[in-house]
């Protein structure tokens, strides 16, 4: 039986963690940074741009304690919150069960896959348009900033943590935990256009955003399809886990590094369409066991376009990719 005002309250609740969570990504990420600028200026006057780099910096024990922080701050912290003041259970909530083996395959194969198709096809619509408006060096200073390597050998383990395991875990709790237990009432095509779309812009980088929105739609159908989060999780590892490797062979590669990449791409990409190709050969591509939504599609956009916390969550993200285009 349809109950539009608990179903308004429940979308409105998942806004509002979201919301929170980007405000604090926001805080964090760009205002934070902004202080930071100033007061290392007031100190190193001069000296002060390399400074903030080299505090700031994914190759700096300080950069990457920072970072690490800020997934506490901005995602950790929300999402027990979020179970505080739902008075939701964790484990009723965030669908825990085992994945078997060739399922994960399954996954992490077309993750990988698509998620790199649409990195490229991103890629190039993005230096399209960026060309059309004359910013193509703010485009492609984007791009270097996402690349990103530990200064030295001891800095690995927490690179890895925070490029890799924090935000597969972290992410794919507030994205396909909380997030696709709350949206698969209203449908199949809601939860997987709503999941896709706020994963992109919780990300907040230009870069990112098409490649997230394809990667979080292929995570939220294998979270539906097999009733688990674990494949989204190790999917999303990684996936990250592959840039990881390819930026640590670009620092030690030394003479040889572009060789070394391009086999690793080669091997790596090999194994991941025929993980792929045999999921699919087993699994087959089948619509995930999610009941028809009691609500019509109107409906659910009237719940959806009624929430106040979705305007705000829209204001931060053209606040922070305007931030991003004046900084570079």
């Amino acid at each position: 039986m349809k109950d539009l005002k608990t179903a308004r309250k429940e979308i409105n609740g998942l806004l509002a963690f979201f919301t929170v969570c980007k405000a604090l990504l926001v805080f964090f990420g760009s205002c934070l940074g902004a202080i930071l600028s100033a007061v290392l200026t007031s100190v190193f006057a001069e000296g002060a741009p390399q400074a903030y780099l080299e505090f700031g910096s994914y190759g700096t024990l300080s950069g990457l304690l920072l970072e690490i922080s800020i997934f506490v701050l901005s995602l950790l912290v929300p999402i027990c919150l979020y179970f505080y003041f739902s008075g939701k259970k964790y484990t009723h909530t965030v669908p825990m069960a085992k994945s078997e083996f060739l399922q994960v395959c399954f996954g992490v194969g077309t993750t990988v896959i698509v998620g790199n198709l649409a990195a490229s096809i991103g890629d190039t619509i993005l230096s399209m348009l960026f060309s059309i408006f004359g910013m193509e060096e703010k485009y492609y200073a984007m791009l270097q900033n996402d690349i990103a390597y530990p200064s030295n050998f001891w800095l690995i383990p927490l690179f890895v943590l925070v490029l890799a395991i924090l935000p597969a875990f972290l992410e794919e709790i507030a994205m396909r935990g909380i997030g696709v237990s709350v949206t698969r009432k209203f449908g199949i095509w809601f939860t997987l256009l709503f999941s896709g779309f706020f994963f992109a812009f919780m990300h907040s980088s230009w870069v990112q955003i098409p490649y997230a929105f394809v990667i979080g739609i292929v995570l939220s159908y294998f979270t539906l399809r097999f009733k688990t989060i674990w494949i989204a999780i190790l999917s999303h590892f990684i996936f990250n886990f592959n840039s990881v490797v390819q930026c640590l062979i670009f620092q030690n590669g030394g003479a040889y590094a572009d060789i070394v990449n391009i086999i690793w791409a080669v091997l790596f990409t090999s194994l991941m369409i025929g993980l792929m190709v045999a999921g699919i050969i087993i699994y087959g591509v089948k619509r995930p066991d999610v009941p028809k939504s009691e609500y019509s599609w109107g409906e659910t956009m009237k719940i959806l376009f009624s929430s106040p916390f979705l305007y705000v969550f829209l204001a931060l993200e053209i606040f922070q990719l305007i931030f991003l285009l004046m900084i570079y």
